[in-house]
C-alpha cells in the first residue's frame, strides 16, 4: 500500500494544478472581456449624452445688466 501513497498525492496535484489553470485562464478571459465592454459601453454612453448649449449662456450674460446701489 505504501507506493499508492504518492501516486495519490502526485494525482492529487495535478488535478489542483489543472483545476489553478482553468480558474486562471477563465479570470483573465473574463477580466479582459469585462474591460472591453466596459470601454464599449463608456464609448456609447458618452456619445449618446447631451451637450450643454453653451450658446444660451453667453448670449444671457451679455445681455443681462447689474444694477449696483450707492
Amino acid at each position: 500500500m505504501p507506493p499508492v501513497i504518492p501516486l495519490l498525492i502526485a494525482g492529487r496535484e495535478a488535478m489542483f494544478g489543472v483545476a489553478g489553470a482553468l480558474v486562471a485562464i477563465n479570470v483573465i478571459t473574463y477580466g479582459m472581456l469585462y474591460a472591453g465592454l466596459n470601454f464599449a459601453m463608456s464609448g456609447i454612453s458618452k456619445l449618446l449624452t447631451k451637450r450643454p448649449n453653451f450658446s444660451s449662456i453667453t448670449h444671457d450674460s451679455l445681455t443681462r445688466s447689474v444694477n449696483v446701489r450707492p
